[in-house]
């Protein structure tokens, strides 16, 4: 099932591969005006959810990235360490889940910042007091 977005990326990617260098304006088409070729760099996950015509040779070159370890670990540094961690953390992470990928590590960080956050709640009186620590300054730590 896609969704109303993702078919208009899928519309409007199409039309490029179709018509590089021509554009339209809603259903109108600029005739007499031919655009330069751009290149276009996308991101994602899982490219084999995309239209399969979009994925066909020379249309589209695909790119792995197969990070290293020390990749990773930078990656990590770079998301956890508005939280503390430091590089050498970061590296024993990564080092402790080798074959993790990426969303692994910023799911790692989102949920200390969860559980940071329900702690707060937790040391300023729960939802009753969370009112106060938060509009008088009242706060436990």
């Amino acid at each position: 099932q896609r969704r109303v977005n993702m078919q208009m990326v899928m519309g409007t990617l199409m039309n490029l591969c179709d018509h590089p260098n021509r554009t339209s304006t809603g259903e109108t088409w600029r005739e007499g005006e031919r655009l330069a070729r751009v290149p276009i760099i996308v991101t994602g996950n899982d490219l084999s959810t995309l239209y399969a015509p979009l994925l066909r040779d020379g249309r589209m070159d695909k790119f792995l990235w197969d990070p290293t370890a020390t990749d990773k670990a930078e990656a990590a540094f770079s998301v956890m360490s508005d939280a503390g961690v430091t590089r050498e953390e970061a590296r024993a992470l990564v080092d402790a889940f080798p074959r993790q990928p990426m969303d692994f590590f910023g799911a790692i960080h989102a949920r200390t910042v969860d559980d940071a956050v329900r702690a707060w709640i937790r040391d300023n009186g729960g939802h009753e007091g969370m009112g106060r620590a938060l509009l008088c300054g009242d706060v436990t730590r």
